[in-house]
């Protein structure tokens, strides 16, 4: 067989298909990119090799259409010119290279525009049509990159940097999620923009932000140097845990309410209502106080079946009282079955119903009792947005002046609800840190008139028009006291106040401290304007002296406004210790303002009252500081029952208060320099009023060491919660430590016996607690549905009969003390069994009381 070898057989026609779709031998359509390399996303790499990147015209009918010169193999020198010598190609005036990324699109195309100069050798370069088509190709890339660069490129939207979270916490607190940001005028510390534990995000104003940092080292200190001493407290800490439980399961009584619970005697009911109205009703207006009195007397005149809507609101009434009926809260089981029933009660799906006032009003005085009771007394920002909700849905965000015609009295009524429950909004958002979701934008609702509430009754034709021809009577001037005039001057502060709630908790807002001079500003002055109002309703009265605002309420004012300052700059505390230059004036107002906040909580402080000074004790915390001959008055005792006994927000601002006292005193006693010996200043004894060589504040160490008092009051009164407590204790060692100069390898070890300490106080508060209704323990009583039981009469008040036995609260002479009681017993193995029957028996319906 004869093989023939002859030259390589060459393409006739020009190719008219870019090189991806001769390739992929699919038809292309001669555009420049084609639309297969446009679906393929390959436009960059659409080339055609001999022909221009448009379609090649038609030529005229009848005339040939010229061919280029065929490919030839290319000589060396014509390769080597075509692979190093670069095109230069003008643009605007300034040369560019084919081998730069602005002349070339891709290495691909570079790649083959240089197999195609290589294809072709022509004895003029000129005169090659391909050597044409690829400077018209890379004059065609030349000019649309220069175009785009020219045009001014659309910025994308600047990203907000994703602040950093950092997680700290320990055994016994948990795991705290800590979103840290750094502030544009300093950059020493990051400020913490909000906290999330366990399944709750908190917001700026909630109470542990700013020093959870300086509370994590501390349990950090404390459970490493506990676990290398073999320390018991965390042992002591869950008996303290279990007897808490204890007590909160006996004083809850069982869901649902079915059962009415019974009602004290009339003289001890007197005195509950008395006490509502002086403190919870003098700030928040909800109730008609001539129109209560007439339906409360009817109810004990037993004249007719009461209604059960008023039977409700009374029950609650007597349970906000409960609070400060006496020094240690013993009602607080009964006033725990009445809110219980009155949850029962509106719980009923009856919703359009419940658009009324009644019901709104009931709706607020569940509110204020869930908070006085402690029963879910920090998650009332969820029940406030509601209540919100359904105020602007009955039309209260709307003045009535925009409303159809109604009586002075429905008109005033209105406007005092929907103050109450913007009060209640924002203070909710305050105490848990949730942003308020209300804008002043949203309402037009003026604030209440200056009536007395009997004057709302004197009229009964009144139109809600202040212009009508009906004429209602005017309200008292402004300098006449009246049951609304707190109310009122309390209003004039809310836009100040909502505003600071809304940066430090509304998501898309960016707090720096320039903000917050500002907003500290605008509180400042329009608390000013509301003291001036308050000053002239006190000031220049005759005798007799007329009506004047009570120092409860004028203290609760101050305290209300006290809270805002301290969220608002407490994120800025830390960071302030650090970097005191440019945060100087947040340590001025939180310290000044901790001062006055605890004065008004612990009223029989050693600061208001100093205390002689004696012989000085070797114990280095002052657990009995607060005992001396000065007897507060009424007011203001009535004030620190409310603040200690209450979950409310007010108890929040007392815990920030004493923390705050102790660690700008830490820092203080840090930044002294003194020149004498360490053991001078022990020497001299923590009851000392005078550190000769040590300059540091007094006020500050005094609230250092009575806060372990007023914890421990709080111990009595009901909190089943030590870790305040201990936390405290914590906080005190280690002030102390530092005012002793101890060294820093010491200090896991005051730790450690101030927490061995603590829980041991704590432990025999809550067993005298527990011991005072441990016939509860043998199965005496029952409580259930009824309330709070006991298996007889204490003596100290019959609240009524139940289903389920007589109704007794209080630590009369029948009450044993916990000391009898062997401690180990309650975490022992037959005790948990005990329990572990009761509940499962109450669960299945078997018993109703513990």
């Amino acid at each position: 067989m004869i093989s023939m070898i002859g030259p390589a057989r060459r393409r006739r026609r020009p190719a008219v298909s870019c090189s991806l779709c001769r390739r992929r031998k699919i038809k292309c359509d001669r555009q420049a990119p084609c639309s297969h390399c446009t679906r393929s996303g390959n436009q960059a790499t659409c080339e055609y090799d001999n022909s221009d990147v448009s379609r090649p015209s038609q030529p005229a009918f009848g005339v040939t259409p010229t061919r280029p010169a065929p490919y030839a193999i290319p000589t060396e020198s014509a390769s080597h010119t075509g692979h190093t010598a670069p095109y230069t190609i003008p643009n605007g005036g300034i040369p560019h290279t084919s081998r730069t990324e602005s002349s070339v699109p891709s290495l691909h195309s570079a790649a083959h525009t240089t197999a195609s100069t290589k294809a072709s050798t022509v004895a003029s370069p000129q005169s090659d049509p391909n050597v044409e088509a690829l400077k018209d190709r890379v004059r065609q890339l030349e000019q649309r990159l220069a175009e785009t660069v020219a045009k001014p490129a659309v910025q994308p939207p600047p990203v907000a940097p994703i602040p950093e979270v950092v997680t700290a916490g320990s055994t016994m607190t948990g795991l705290f999620h800590l979103q840290h940001e750094k502030d544009a005028a300093s950059s020493a510390v990051a400020i913490t923009r909000s906290i999330m534990h366990k399944s709750r995000l908190f917001g700026q104003s909630f109470w542990i932000n700013g020093m959870a940092t300086e509370f994590w080292s501390l349990f950090q200190i404390l459970e490493t140097h506990a676990r290398d001493q073999g320390s018991q407290a965390f042992t002591k800490v869950q008996k303290c845990k279990a007897i808490g439980k204890i007590i909160k399961d006996r004083r809850t009584p069982s869901w649902p309410v079915v059962t009415a619970t019974p009602l004290p005697r009339r003289e001890v009911a007197d005195q509950l209502v008395d006490c509502y109205l002086r403190t919870s009703e003098a700030i928040h207006r909800i109730l008609h106080i001539p129109t209560f009195r007439r339906d409360y007397d009817a109810l004990w005149a037993a004249q007719s079946t009461p209604d059960p809507a008023f039977v409700i609101q009374l029950k609650l009434v007597l349970a906000i009282g409960a609070a400060t009926y006496d020094e240690h809260f013993t009602l607080r089981p009964s006033a725990m079955a009445w809110v219980y029933e009155a949850l029962t009660w509106l719980a009923k799906p009856e919703y359009k119903a419940h658009l009324s006032m009644q019901f709104l009003q009931l709706n607020l005085l569940v509110l204020l009792a869930r908070e006085a009771t402690g029963i879910g007394g920090t998650l009332t920002w969820i029940p406030a947005g509601s209540l919100l909700r359904m105020a602007m849905h009955i039309g209260l965000h709307r003045d009535p002046n925009h409303l159809p015609k109604r009586t002075l009295f429905a008109s005033e009524m209105r406007r005092r609800l929907w103050n109450t429950v913007l009060e209640l909004s924002v203070a909710s958002s305050m105490l848990s840190g949730g942003p308020p979701l209300l804008s002043v934008e949203d309402f037009d609702t003026l604030p209440p008139s200056n009536y007395d509430d009997d004057q709302l009754t004197n009229t009964t034709t009144t139109a809600s028009n202040d212009t009508d021809t009906d004429n209602p009577p005017p309200p008292q001037p402004d300098n006449t006291f009246t049951q609304t005039s707190i109310a009122i001057a309390y209003r004039k502060t809310f836009p100040a106040r909502l505003a600071i709630t809304q940066a430090l908790n509304n998501l898309s807002t960016k707090l720096t401290y320039e903000d917050t001079l500002r907003l500290d500003a605008d509180l400042r002055t329009a608390y000013q304007e509301t003291c001036h109002t308050l000053h002239t309703l006190t000031a220049n009265k005759p005798l007799p002296l007329t009506r004047t605002p009570s120092p409860f309420t004028l203290h609760l004012l101050d305290f209300q406004i006290n809270h805002h300052f301290i969220a608002l700059h407490i994120p800025y505390f830390i960071p302030a210790l650090h970097d005191p230059k440019t945060y100087a004036y947040t340590r001025k107002v939180l310290t000044e303002t901790a001062l006055r906040v605890w004065c008004t909580a612990w009223p029989s402080s050693a600061i208001i009252h100093p205390v002689t000074a004696t012989t000085p004790s070797p114990s280095p915390s002052l657990t009995h500081a607060h005992t001396h001959t000065h007897t507060p008055n009424l007011d203001s005792e009535l004030l620190s029952r409310y603040i200690t006994n209450t979950s409310s927000p007010y108890t929040q601002t007392t815990m920030q208060a004493y923390n705050l006292a102790a660690f700008e005193l830490r820092a203080q006693l840090r930044e002294a320099c003194s020149a004498a010996p360490a053991s001078f200043a022990a020497a001299a004894g923590p009851l000392s009023h005078g550190y000769p060589h040590q300059p540091i504040r007094h006020d500050l160490l005094t609230i250092t060491r009575e806060a372990k008092p007023w914890l421990r009051r709080g111990l009595r009164s009901g909190e089943t919660n030590m870790k305040g407590y201990l936390l405290q204790a914590l906080v005190e060692a280690q002030v102390e430590a530092v005012l002793r100069r101890v060294p820093d390898a010491e200090l896991g070890g005051w730790l450690v016996h101030a927490a061995e300490r603590a829980v041991e106080e704590a432990l025999g508060v809550l067993g005298e607690v527990l011991g005072g209704d441990s016939r509860s323990l043998e199965g005496g009583g029952g409580g259930g549905a009824g309330g709070n039981t006991r298996g007889e009469d204490t003596g100290h008040l019959v609240v009524g009969e139940s289903e389920a036995g007589r109704v007794g609260v209080g630590e009369g002479e029948g009450a044993r003390s916990m000391g009898d009681w062997d401690l180990d017993l309650l975490v022992s193995f037959r005790f948990t069994l005990r329990c572990a029957l009761v509940f499962l028996l109450r669960e299945k319906g078997l018993v109703s009381g513990y």
